[in-house]
C-alpha cells in the first residue's frame, strides 16, 4: 500500500474521519496520539502494552518501519484522522514465517473520546477486509488484557473467539491480569 493512501472515510458525530496509510511526515502527530492514548490507558488501569511515553525519535523510526512494511505487503497499518489529528491507529501484521504467512496479528487503539460511537467497528472491519485481500490472510489473532472487558466484548462482536490465556500474564505497575488470546478465521 502506498504512503498516504486513503482507504475509507466515515462521519462520526458530524466529524469526518479519514482512514489512511501513514506517511513518513506523520510521525509527530502519531507521537502525540500514542502518548495521549498511553495516558488515557493508564488512567483506566492500563489497557495497552506500553506504559511509558514514546520518545519522538523512537516514533519517527516506528512510523518509517510501518510505511516500509505497508509498501512491502508485510502489514496493513492505518491511521484514523479527524481535523489533521490522529485519533485511531490499527495494524495487522503478517506472520513472517513461511508456514504461517496466512496468519496476521491485529491491534487497534482509539482515543477514549472516539469510543462507543461505532468507529472502532468500522475501522476494524475495514482493516480486516484490506488485510485479507492485500496480505492474503486466512486467520487474524490478537491478545487482550483480562481486565479489559469492553475490548473483549468488542472483539467478540467482530467474530473473534478466545483460544487461550496466560493467567496473570500481564503486569502493569505491579497489578496482574490475564493475557487472553483470540482468533478469527476469515
Amino acid at each position: 500500500m502506498k504512503p498516504g493512501q486513503v482507504v475509507d472515510s466515515f462521519l462520526v458525530d458530524g466529524k469526518k474521519i479519514v482512514l489512511r496509510c501513514p506517511r513518513l511526515s506523520d510521525y509527530k502527530t502519531v507521537h502525540k496520539f500514542f502518548n495521549k492514548a498511553i495516558k488515557q490507558s493508564l488512567s483506566a488501569g492500563g489497557q495497552l502494552n506500553r506504559i511509558t511515553p514514546v520518545i519522538l525519535k523512537e516514533q519517527e523510526r516506528w512510523v518509517a518501519n510501518a510505511v516500509e512494511k505497508n509498501t512491502l505487503k508485510k502489514s496493513v497499518y492505518l491511521l484514523g484522522f479527524s481535523n489533521q489529528s490522529v485519533i485511531a491507529s490499527t495494524t495487522i501484521e503478517k506472520n513472517p514465517d513461511q508456514d504461517s504467512g496466512h496468519v496476521g496479528d491485529f491491534g487497534i487503539v482509539l482515543l477514549e473520546e472516539f469510543t462507543g460511537k461505532g468507529l472502532g467497528t468500522k475501522i476494524a472491519n475495514k482493516i480486516i477486509s484490506v488485510a485479507e485481500s492485500e496480505l492474503k490472510l486466512k486467520i487474524i489473532k490478537l491478545n487482550v488484557f483480562g481486565r479489559n472487558r469492553r475490548a473483549q466484548g468488542f472483539y467478540k462482536n467482530l467474530g473473534f473467539k478466545e483460544f487461550g490465556r496466560i493467567r496473570k500474564g500481564i503486569n502493569i505497575k505491579g497489578k496482574y491480569t490475564d493475557n487472553i488470546f483470540m482468533v478469527k478465521y476469515l
